[in-house]
């Protein structure tokens, strides 16, 4: 029981804590509660309902209206409507309006009122409360005092207070000021119709469902926007200076025959006119306004008046459609009988008239975006009889209805062309205007429900497909799945196939989807002139079938053949072009549709695995290449690759390594199904090359034959190649015959050249073919490291000579042959190297060097001559421009 009453009072102590924290008032602070006593009335700002400012003998007296308690009005000296924030800012300067201090006189004596500007006060604000038996209350303000102090008088009360000085700000307001400058008391978002009234015509608006419509001189759509920033213009428009309160006559202010009229409406009760007239005189651009409800004549901007200004063609909408397209839930179209229905269904376009089926989402949405982004380029006429219409192209035209949320729906018929052929005619809802839009829109509208059918015709997965075959022109090429999902051809040949090439196909069969629709039922005619009663290129397609098939949907082609497992359809693929597609059918059916041009270059690919080795680089001992009748061998020792046939030196290191590279990885580019003999040339090789590998049983040997090249223009220098190992013959690129066939010896002449900066002396001796023009210059480098010239006389080289030198030796330094003409120089006369045409030593600090230049001849590289290096026994090929770089002109 303890516990229990224990338990009670510490939840009735937690409650009776709760309740003082929350609930209780919180006692003020003395801070607040002094404040509170310092200020010099009692009321709020919303109880107040009259204020009287008494200035000498004028008087302003400001009422709360008794309808709308946030409007107030001037009652004296004039009535008008007041400026509410004015009224309030006096108001809210008074309710918290706190006394500094109380004036007291010493002994007891009255103040004296003349010291502090009391005797006659500038201005006596009397404020009325709503509180019928509450006494009005005032204050009397005086002169300023000294430091931020103002003096009043409190004649309820008699006492003389002083307070904060800015509050003379607030209350010195004049009539002008407290005056509403509104010229019309427009809430903008509530107003249904509005009238311009110019001198020479007259502009007739409303407004239904927030969207703006024309009804006079023309009935069209109206540009919403536009409409209401000129609402918004007038709701804010505010006089700059009051002109005249009840005028007697309106003329001298051009306002009996006005400039612009403008009535608005508010509903069916509260219309309003603002009337703008003629300028004022030195005014620095005001004119003359009157709101027709008021007996005031106000001043305001010119710019208001250029701003509302405006013609019947500045406020038509250019915009042919309002809507969004993801909005949008239902696109019907309508052509003469014909109907095509589109609606959204769980989120997804469904085409619904003429059969039901899936619609395509891209081609359903571009539409609608198409119509959109419509606007009118021009407006060909406001009110058309009814030859113009036909001449128009409606008769009776395209009908297209776009249903949005909520059951708005857009109405747009579109005719042909306009006579010039330049605009696309186009009548909004029921309204009469024809507009002319961008013409391209006709080619966009859908002509029949192909235009908008789903253009996904099959959608085999990977894992479906079991067979593929290719039929091009002939040529049958067989795939088929193996159970480790890999694929093998099977035809022509049999091999493993290239992944990249087989799922080329596979993604362009998963799913199966047309670049567009073309027809349901194609004539004879129509498809032999789109390549399809005699298809150059067929694939057949066999695939499991889809045991979580979903119920069969309408339109979708159905399978060429299908048995108790597998479903097979046959692509017919037929004429076209890489930019509008090629044009094919599903055997079977009768749909016709356009693939994508990279659909049929998928289908004409090679599809054989077209690596055929890989080989181990650091196992390769030796090389041999027999070419043209001449036989090469090189081997591999401590030192790198050597040649040790027809000749002992060193081999081209970039060489070796292409070959050896090439014949690690040795790729076809092509397999040759059924090789010619005669064609091919494999049984007389043009060359053959055999690679030795060290193994640890012992030497294995590839070789690789190449044969004749390869004619057609798509062969690009290839030729046809056999290899050990591979019982298929194949072509080579061109980059690997060129690998294979290379020179295995350096062709660089003068490998001991080994730096300019060893160079001693150069001598260039030239010879003309009929002993003309022949010469020797020569040169010689001193201790200095300049050059001298020793022939044909004896001179310093002048800075042109040293330059070209500096050429010359730059081009020898890098100087390569183009080919080895021959691995033997036994007969020089041959190659014309007996009377060389150009003949330079070199002499270096490690030796002496000759290059040789002879006769010309035609390389396979372009034109060049034989030449020599002393002590090698080949003979290069130079070309020209190299040849042309070794002289000094």
């Amino acid at each position: 029981m303890k516990y229990r009453s224990t338990l009670v009072l510490l939840i009735l102590a937690v409650i009776g804590g709760l309740w003082i924290w929350l609930g209780e008032p919180k006692t003020k602070t003395t801070e607040e509660v002094e404040r509170a006593k310092s200020r010099l009335f009692a009321w709020k700002s919303e109880d107040v309902k009259k204020v009287e400012l008494k200035r000498d003998s004028a008087t302003i007296v400001l009422e709360r209206d008794d309808k709308d308690k946030d409007t107030w009005r001037l009652t004296q000296p004039i009535e008008a409507k007041a400026e509410r924030s004015e009224v309030d800012g006096i108001l809210s300067r008074l309710e918290f309006l706190e006394r500094k201090n109380t004036i007291q006189a010493e002994g007891g004596k009255a103040v004296d009122l003349h010291e502090y500007g009391l005797d006659k006060p500038r201005l006596e604000l009397t404020l009325t409360t709503k509180d019928a038996k509450a006494t009005p209350q005032s204050i009397q303000v005086g002169a300023d005092g000294v430091g931020t102090v103002l003096y009043l008088r409190l004649p309820a009360t008699n006492e003389v207070v002083t307070v904060d000085k800015s509050l003379w700000s607030s209350v010195d307001k004049k009539v002008d000021e407290l005056r509403d400058k509104s010229v019309a008391d427009v809430e903008a978002y509530k107003v249904t119709r509005l009238e311009l009234k110019y001198p020479d015509r007259t502009i007739a608006l409303t407004k239904a469902d927030d969207t703006w419509s024309l009804t006079s001189p023309v009935s069209d759509f109206a540009d919403s926007d536009k409409i209401n920033k000129m609402m918004e213009k007038l709701r804010s428009l505010k006089a700059e200076k009051v002109v005249a309160d009840k005028p007697g006559d309106l003329g001298p202010f051009g306002l009996t025959t006005p400039r612009l009229q403008l009535t608005v409406s508010e509903g069916e009760s509260k219309n309003q006119t603002v009337q703008l007239g003629g300028d004022i005189p030195d005014s620095g651009g005001l004119v003359y306004a009157k709101n027709a409800g008021s007996d005031s004549v106000f001043g305001v901007k010119e710019s208001v008046l250029k701003e509302l200004t405006v013609d019947s063609a500045d406020l038509r909408s250019k915009k042919i459609a309002a809507f969004e397209t993801f909005d949008a839930t239902k696109l019907e179209v309508k052509r003469g009988d014909a109907t095509l229905v589109v609606e959204k269904k769980d989120g997804k376009w469904t085409l619904t008239k003429p059969t039901e089926t899936k619609a395509d989402e891209p081609s359903v949405t571009g539409i609608l975006d198409k119509l959109k982004a419509l606007t009118v380029k021009r407006f060909l006429s406001d009110k058309p009889s009814a030859d113009e219409l036909k001449t128009f192209g409606f008769d009776p035209g395209v009908a297209i209805t776009v249903t949005t949320t909520g059951g708005k729906t857009t109405k747009l018929t579109f005719g042909g062309k306009d006579a010039e052929g330049k605009y696309a005619c186009v009548k909004r809802g029921d309204l009469e205007p024809v507009a002319g839009v961008d013409p391209s829109i006709l080619d966009a509208l859908p002509t029949s429900a192909l235009s908008l059918r789903d253009h996904e015709l099959l959608d085999i997965s990977r894992s479906r497909a079991q067979k593929i075959l290719i039929d091009r022109d002939g040529e049958k090429v067989a795939l088929e799945k193996h159970e480790n999902e890999t694929w093998v051809e099977t035809e022509p040949v049999k091999r493993d196939t290239e992944k990249d090439a087989v799922d080329a196909i596979l993604t362009a069969i998963s799913p199966l989807k047309a670049k567009d629709l073309v027809s349901e039922k194609p004539s004879a005619d129509e498809l032999r002139t789109w390549g399809l009663d005699t298809p150059a290129l067929a694939i057949t397609i066999s695939a499991d079938k889809d045991t979580f098939a979903k119920k069969e949907e309408t339109g979708k082609p159905k399978p060429t053949s299908t048995d108790d497992k597998r479903e097979t359809w046959k692509l017919l693929v037929g004429s076209g072009t890489a930019e509008a597609g090629r044009y094919a059918k599903i055997d079977g059916n009768d749909l016709v549709f356009r693939m994508p041009q990279t659909f049929a270059d998928a289908l004409k690919k090679d599809f054989l695995k077209r690596d055929l080795w890989d080989l181990d680089r650091d196992s390769m001992t030796a090389i041999k290449v027999d070419r043209g009748g001449a036989t090469f061998t090189a081997k591999k020792d401590k030192d790198g690759w050597m040649l040790t046939a027809p000749v002992q030196t060193k081999c081209d290191v970039g060489a070796v390594d292409n070959l050896l590279r090439t014949v690690a990885k040795l790729r076809a580019d092509k397999f040759v199904a059924k090789p010619d003999a005669a064609a091919t040339k494999l049984d007389a090789p043009e060359c053959t090359v055999t690679v030795t590998l060290e193994k640890l049983a012992g030497t294995e040997d590839r070789v690789v034959k190449i044969g004749a090249a390869v004619e057609g223009s798509d062969a690009a220098g290839s030729h046809y190649a056999s290899a050990s190992g591979e019982a298929l013959t194949f072509t080579l690129a061109a980059s690997s015959v060129q690998a294979l066939t290379h020179d295995l010896v350096p062709t660089r002449p003068l490998d001991t050249f080994t730096s300019m900066d060893d160079v001693k002396s150069i001598e260039i001796v030239t010879r003309a073919a009929d002993d003309s023009g022949n010469g020797t210059i020569a040169y010689e480098r001193g201790d200095d490291k300049k050059w001298k010239r020793t022939k044909p006389d004896a001179a310093d080289a002048t800075d042109d000579e040293t330059q070209k030198l500096q050429g010359v030796l730059g081009a020898l330094a890098g100087l390569r042959a183009s080919s080895i003409a021959s691995y033997d120089i036994a007969d020089p006369t041959k190659f014309g190297l007996d009377q060389p045409r150009l003949t330079i030593t070199l002499e270096q600090k490690s030796g002496k060097s000759i290059l040789k230049v002879g006769s010309e001849t035609k390389d396979k590289k372009g034109d060049g001559s034989f030449a020599s290096v002393d002590g090698k026994p080949f003979v290069y090929v130079l070309s020209k421009p190299d040849i042309q770089s070794l002289h000094i002109k």
